[in-house]
């Protein structure tokens, strides 16, 4: 299929299904873990764009490119619970963004010599919102840097992702350095960075939340790389909180200062098709306590770890077992904000800025909870010699959800009971590659809630639903 072709098809497909698919009860913002989870997927596809090595004979290379997606969802059981009712049922939208990459290296013959390059992403987004009415988003910076690579290191400074660890105490696309150096058995990376500017802030409560939210991350992390089978890391991460309250609040404190101490691996495990990961969070340092200018410390810790089995078969079929866990304190109402949040002694609960897929329909942070997961995957059509040019994954998730402390809430703040049975969760997916540059996603979600929620015990239907489904162009 031709690029021209795609293209068409891709709009004449989104304005069918903008027809099709209900779109009248939409909110302007999607929830924040949400949000960030759809975003990761999108810069996972897009990150091949980035890596990507020009070859030519030239000195400067120039390359350019884009994507557009359409993208609907809708949920369903989330106007029940009271701390849902402002979240939207139905929303749909094209994301479109750009980009181009300018590449300088003066030798050809040595693709490990002194190498600069030039990175630009743009992006804009086009979301239905009531009544099928349009709304358009400026066009913005998404990405921007400059790389200076060496065979020795690489200097990265600019708006670019950036991650410690697995990317649960830290990941995001933020404005800073990112320096690497090479040797033998060891990577060493360094970064320093900051929120961009008008990105909202976490902590919900601070007067003026959505307008002056400055963090500065400070990281380092190295790997070890002499092992064959397993490649362990250790980090360390400071996060700097210099938001201000607007307006000025002289009665209680909102900063929230924090460092983290971790490590871990991922590798084989006893069998080449056995794939594990691991890695140990700590988090020490300060908070306010809610509606005071008095501090206390933060004691709180988080895991994660996982493996993956990969059965020899030509449909590729993979079994995945995963666990996550972040300490809660028993004291909050909120695992994020701080009013409502500690009330005295110290904070043990685990707050990070990174993100971390959990359920379709939950999106729960790993704050005062157990996640158990078991999945499996496969591509569905390879077996059939007509249909094995069809690229089809297609795969199952099941996830348990159980508190830490019985008396904390977690992300969602309707589970306040004192019970520890979060809930139960499926997820279903298809992602089909219609051709090399046309992509449609299908996902599915249903959560249980258990007795840890409010209106489970009054004997309501609290099951919550989510549906999503994409069509994404490459260009």
């Amino acid at each position: 299929m031709s690029r021209t072709v795609s293209f068409v098809s891709f709009y004449v497909i989104s304005l069918l299904l903008l027809t099709i698919l209900p779109v009248t009860q939409a909110f302007a913002e999607i929830p924040r873990e949400l949000n960030q989870q759809i975003e990761e997927e999108y810069r996972e596809q897009l990150e091949s764009t980035e890596k990507e090595t020009l070859q030519g004979e030239k000195p400067w290379l120039i390359d350019w490119g884009g994507w557009n997606t359409f993208y609907y969802a809708h949920f369903e059981g989330y106007d029940q619970p009271a701390a849902r009712k402002e979240i939207l049922k139905n929303i749909a939208y094209i994301d479109n963004r750009v980009w181009t990459k300018v590449t300088f290296n003066p030798n050809r013959q040595d693709p490990a010599s002194k190498t600069q390059e030039l990175y630009i992403r743009l992006k804009q987004r086009m979301q239905w919102e009531n009544q099928g009415r349009a709304d358009y988003d400026n066009i913005t910076l998404d990405m921007g840097y400059i790389t200076l690579r060496h065979s020795l290191w690489t200097v990265r400074f600019g708006r670019q992702f950036m991650r410690i660890g697995r990317g649960i105490v830290y990941q995001d696309i933020h404005d800073g350095f990112d320096i690497r150096l090479n040797l033998p058995k060891w990577q060493i990376k360094t970064i320093v960075s900051k929120t961009r500017r008008g990105e909202k802030n976490i902590d919900t409560s601070q007067p003026g939340y959505g307008e002056e939210h400055r963090r500065w991350f400070f990281g380092t992390e190295a790997r070890y790389r002499g092992f064959r089978y397993h490649k362990p890391y250790i980090y360390f991460l400071s996060q700097n909180d210099r938001s201000r309250e607007k307006p000025d609040n002289t009665t209680a404190g909102f900063r929230y200062n924090s460092q983290y101490f971790g490590g871990g691996s991922e590798g084989q495990l006893f069998l080449r098709q056995l794939r594990y990961w691991t890695e140990l969070m700590f988090e020490t340092g300060e908070s306010y306590l809610s509606g005071s200018t008095q501090k206390k410390p933060i004691h709180a810790w988080g895991t994660n770890m996982g493996v993956a089995y990969y059965i020899d078969h030509v449909t590729k079929p993979q079994l995945n077992f995963e666990y996550l866990f972040g300490s809660g304190d028993p004291e909050r109402g909120s695992v994020t904000n701080t009013t409502s949040g500690n009330t005295s002694g110290n904070d043990l609960n685990f707050l990070y800025f990174g993100t971390y897929r959990t359920g379709f329909a939950t999106n729960f942070r790993i704050s005062n909870i157990h996640i158990f997961r078991a999945g499996i995957s496969a591509k569905l059509l390879k077996w059939h010699p007509d249909l094995k040019k069809h690229d089809v994954t297609a795969g199952v998730n099941a996830y348990w959800y159980r508190k830490n402390k019985n008396s904390g809430v977690i992300s969602d703040i309707d589970a306040s009971n004192t019970n520890n049975h979060v809930g139960e969760e499926i997820n279903f997916f298809v992602d089909w590659r219609i051709t090399s540059d046309l992509l449609w996603s299908f996902k599915f979600g249903a959560f249980n809630t258990g007795e840890a929620f409010n209106n489970n015990t009054a004997g309501e239907d609290s099951n919550l639903k989510f549906l999503s489904t994409n069509l994404t162009l490459t260009f």
